[in-house]
């Protein structure tokens, strides 16, 4: 299925979603999974769209409020012997992100981390108010 916005999505029926790309403009082109839920993803595009256009305005803020929350674990557990502690400048710098998922009840960024946590990815899940409702790290 071709959409205008995020180019050819085809369904993956591991994760239940849509899988398309979208651009960026901090990130460049970046793989977007649209997760519709019980409506069509037809009927779900609209508000896709608007919810990646909103994300592209806030996700610095998110990014950031999300190395505030995640620094002090990585400072505190996973720095290795002689590794200088990280300000959140350097956190930053090291996040790259690589996927939205986009829900009817909010979203999901996920980050390559940049070895800051041994090639975990960093997730960022996104409410529907659009706050950041949890910042972890996983895999």
């Amino acid at each position: 299925m071709h959409a205008p916005f995020f180019g050819e999505l085809v369904f993956d029926p591991l994760v239940n979603c849509w899988e398309g790309r979208g651009s960026f403009s901090n990130a460049g082109l970046i793989r977007v999974a649209l997760d519709s839920g019980d409506l069509t993803v037809e009927a779900f595009l609209p508000a896709a769209r608007l919810a990646f256009e909103k994300l592209e305005r806030t996700e610095p803020q998110h990014r950031e409020d999300a190395a505030m929350k995640l620094l002090p674990i990585r400072n505190g557990y996973w720095r290795l012997d002689g590794e200088p502690l990280l300000d959140v400048p350097a956190f930053l710098s090291r996040m790259t992100l690589e996927t939205i998922r986009i829900r009817v009840t909010g979203a999901d960024l996920y980050y390559d981390d940049g070895d800051l946590f041994a090639g975990h990815t960093i997730y960022i899940d996104i409410d529907e108010e659009g706050r950041v409702f949890q910042a972890s790290f996983e895999g």
